[in-house]
C-alpha cells in the first residue's frame, strides 16, 4: 500500500501548503542561510577571465620577444658568415651587422625573461 506524503486527514490543505512552500525556500544542502547574490558570482567570473587574459598576454610577450631574440641571431650568424667571404670593407659593415644583431638578440632575450617573472 502507498503512503501520502502529506496526511489529508490529519492536516488541511492550507498547512500541508504551508509547510511545502517553506520547506522549498530553504536552501538544501547550502550551509548560508541567505540565497547566493548572483552578481558575486558575475564579478568573480570577471575577475578570473580577466586573469587569465593577463596571464595570455605575459607568455605572448615573452614568445615575441624570443622569437625576436632568434631572428636576431640567425642575422648575426648570416653577417658573421658574409663577413668571411668579403673583404676588407665589407667585412668591416658586416662584423658592425654582427655586432648589432648579437646585442639586439641578447636585449630581446632579457626582455622575454623579464616578462615571464614580472606580473602585469
Amino acid at each position: 500500500m502507498l503512503t501520502p506524503l502529506v496526511d489529508v486527514v490529519t492536516e488541511p490543505r492550507a498547512v500541508a501548503a504551508d509547510k511545502a512552500a517553506r520547506q522549498a525556500l530553504q536552501p538544501s544542502g547550502s550551509s548560508n542561510q541567505y540565497p547566493e547574490n548572483p552578481m558575486k558570482k558575475i564579478l568573480f567570473a570577471l575577475a578570473a577571465s580577466l586573469t587569465v587574459l593577463a596571464a595570455t598576454a605575459q607568455v605572448g610577450k615573452a614568445a615575441s620577444e624570443a622569437t625576436d631574440a632568434a631572428k636576431h641571431k640567425i642575422d648575426e650568424k648570416r653577417a658573421d658568415s658574409e663577413a668571411k667571404k668579403s673583404g676588407p670593407v665589407g667585412k668591416a659593415v658586416n662584423n658592425v651587422k654582427s655586432g648589432y644583431h648579437k646585442n639586439r638578440s641578447q636585449n630581446s632575450a632579457d626582455k622575454a625573461k623579464k616578462a615571464l617573472k614580472d606580473p602585469v
